[in-house]
């Protein structure tokens, strides 16, 4: 597992952003799609039929898979398909509408793949991948400790173990004298069931069985157990632990909130989860299409069972743009309970409520975000405002709304969220173009200030779904 999760996540970042077929957004040009025949659509489909038959985690699931493909095949469905992108969405659509399984997904990829059929990384790939991760510096985001005493961990992805672990030591030694602990899975995707072991080793005391994963191929159950030792300082069992999740934490992230919230060790906050509970490994079906198969499942040793498809439900429901505040005022409150000291207690009170302003703000109408600029009344203009509206939040769940809503896919929302992640929203400057079905707006991002030249076009028919999203590099505006 160790192998694939982090050649997928690389193999993932060599792709172009996509959000389905015929909407795209690209920071540097879109990935380009290729044209294919029937011999290559019969081969990618047995292709990936033999690689769900010997390795999907349910054989009888995999079997009815390879039915329903069968039978449109049959029907000449894929016939007309030309395109590898459409073609790998829809035979993903097609497996997925058997059993719905997150992580079951079909690719294309412009560029060549590597072998994936080697177990163990070889040592230029071992570096590549370090270095890789530590320019993300292992996924540890943030590291701060916040007013009125409490830690906050911002963490988006559970790397590599190994390579992980001095920046674990590190930013736990850090937190470890902190009265409550938020630990922030917002916008985190997933990793190693290692790395979620290695960092609830530092919240409990003694060794605690944490989760188990079953391994069709061997018919193999694995144990994960929290260490008996650890680099740095342990945070203990003493003081409270929040997690903020969202409707994007997925994977490893959920495993982690999962584990937590049926010990007893945390409490959870924000939205339900994206429901994938099953470890995946990609399959190289030729030098353009993986699928990605998952071939184990996880099974808690409280429940008996996991959170796929139905997500990790939070103990405290809350948008995940107010989770942060909802978990700070918790924690402070909590924290202030425990206060002798009459001068921190003012001090407490204070910063609850001045987090209690901050919170108060946030549900409040006017913090949705405003385009900030005159549009003309079209519905290319009409579309672009509700996107930016919808973008600028960060939120999963209002850009899938903000899709089905308009027709569209709502899993576009998930490569949406991709780009926010790269430039933290999107502030529009000036139209450069406008049509009835099209427009052109002169952004900047965000988070490093950089300028696109950002063009949407739209549907002529209501509700004017989204037909393609194009971001470009573009000049500052002139002064």
């Amino acid at each position: 597992m160790r192998h694939f999760i982090i050649a997928a996540t690389i193999l993932v970042n060599c792709l172009a952003i996509t959000i389905s077929a015929a909407q795209t957004i690209a920071t540097g040009g879109p990935q380009q799609d290729m044209s294919i025949d029937a011999k290559t659509r019969a081969a990618v489909i047995d292709g990936a039929v033999k690689a769900l038959n010997e390795n999907y985690v349910f054989p009888e699931v995999a079997k009815k898979m390879e039915q329903a493909v069968r039978e449109r095949m049959k029907r000449k469905e894929y016939d007309k398909i030309t395109s590898a992108e459409i073609f790998a969405s829809t035979l993903a659509t097609h497996f997925q509408e058997v059993r719905r399984d997150k992580h079951l997904r079909v690719r294309y990829s412009h560029e060549a793949l590597q072998d994936f059929s080697r177990q163990q990384a070889s040592p230029a790939e071992r570096e590549r991948q370090r270095a890789w991760a530590s320019a993300r510096n292992f996924g540890f985001e943030k590291v701060e400790r916040l007013d009125g005493n409490i830690g906050y961990l911002e963490l988006r992805g559970f790397m590599d173990a190994e390579m992980a672990g001095e920046t674990a030591a590190a930013a736990m030694s850090f937190l470890a004298n902190t009265d409550a602990l938020i630990i922030d899975l917002r916008r985190n995707g997933g990793g190693q069931p290692e790395m979620v072991a290695l960092l609830s080793s530092y919240l409990f005391d003694k060794p605690t069985h944490l989760n188990d994963i079953y391994f069709r191929s061997d018919n193999r159950t694995e144990e994960f157990w929290t260490r008996e030792t650890v680099a740095g300082k342990r945070y203990g069992e003493s003081k409270p632990v929040y997690v903020l999740i969202s409707a994007y934490t997925f994977s490893g992230a959920e495993e982690f909130s999962y584990n937590l919230q049926n010990l007893k060790r945390a409490t959870i906050i924000g939205e339900t989860t994206g429901g994938g509970a099953h470890p995946v490994r990609p399959h190289r079906l030729n030098d353009r299409f993986p699928i990605g198969v998952p071939f184990a499942r996880a099974i808690n040793p409280i429940t008996k069972t996991n959170w796929e498809g139905a997500g990790v439900k939070p103990d405290v429901e809350a948008p995940a743009n107010q989770a942060l505040k909802v978990a700070q005022l918790a924690a402070l409150k909590k924290v202030a309970k425990k206060t002798q000291d009459q001068q921190r207690a003012n001090e407490s009170q204070n910063v609850i409520a001045a987090t209690q302003r901050e919170l108060d703000e946030l549900k409040s109408p006017q913090a949705a975000a405003e385009t900030g600029i005159a549009l003309p009344k079209t519905p290319a203009a009409s579309t672009f405002e509700k996107f930016i509206r919808a973008f600028n939040t960060g939120d999963l769940e209002t850009l899938r709304r903000f899709h089905q809503e308009r027709g569209g896919d709502p899993e576009n929302a998930r490569q949406d969220i991709g780009f926010f992640e790269q430039s933290g929203g999107l502030k529009p400057h000036s139209v450069t173009k406008s049509s009835d079905y099209g427009i052109q707006v002169l952004v900047q991002s965000k988070k490093d200030g950089r300028w696109l030249n950002f063009g949407m076009g739209v549907a002529a028919t209501p509700p004017h779904g989204i037909n393609d999203i194009q971001a470009r590099p573009a000049e500052a505006p002139k002064q």
